[in-house]
């Protein structure tokens, strides 16, 4: 947006709702600005509070680099971290957040990091009272040709689960759609999941949900 000749970087904002999905807030909730862009919101509720994670920006000592930020918001609509948790931050990596689910009391964040030259899957919790742990590493792909992207999660009685594209980085590769579990901890239980895999053609774009005892999948 261009206020005045000037270009304006983007915040993020929320709105809670009431049952019947009228704005409960006079006026939008500012819960990350600054002077670069925040973008690429998601939410998620532990029964208590709401987590927001978010895409953030900050200047370097030679350009500028992106990385994962976070802040719970009260269900009275109150920011509670300011500023935000920081989930992950190095200057010379862009990282981006794919989603945030909550167990009923902690929280988990995931984004996409690389290692080695390869896109990775990286995760933390986020404890209720907003203490952030070390990142554990989701998913190492065994080979350049693919990154794992479009990452949803969701919980269900006692796992998170996972789904997420593997995108081919090469003209002759396919998108399929795979599924991992993890405990609250974020450990693996079990191996990669083959949700969808036909040859030659893209499954993409997977979204999650659950009933309480299970989680189902879309694409």
């Amino acid at each position: 947006v261009d206020q005045g000749g000037v270009a304006a970087e983007t915040d993020v904002w929320a709105m809670r709702l009431d049952a019947q999905g009228d704005p409960m807030d006079i006026a939008p909730i500012l819960v990350g600005g600054g002077p670069f862009p925040q973008t690429l919101p998601r939410a998620a509720w532990n029964g208590t509070d709401w987590l927001v994670v978010w895409q953030s920006e900050r200047p370097t000592a030679f350009f500028r680099t992106r990385n994962v930020v976070a802040a719970r918001v009260s269900a009275a609509g109150e920011v509670l971290d300011d500023p935000p948790l920081v989930i992950d931050d190095a200057d010379d990596v862009d990282e981006q957040p794919w989603d945030v689910a909550s167990d009923g009391s902690a929280w988990a964040v995931f984004w996409l990091d690389v290692a080695n030259g390869n896109f990775v899957l990286d995760g933390a919790t986020v404890t209720a009272g907003g203490v952030v742990s070390a990142p554990v590493r989701i998913v190492t792909p065994s080979s350049s040709l693919y990154a794992p992207v479009n990452v949803r999660a969701e919980w269900a009685v006692n796992r998170y689960l996972l789904a997420y594209s593997r995108w081919g980085t090469n003209a002759s590769s396919s998108d399929d759609v795979y599924a991992r579990l993890l405990d609250a901890g974020l450990n693996a239980a079990g191996g990669e999941i083959s949700v969808a895999t036909v040859a030659g053609w893209d499954q993409v774009f997977p979204s999650v949900g659950s009933d309480g005892t299970g989680v189902y999948v879309a694409w």
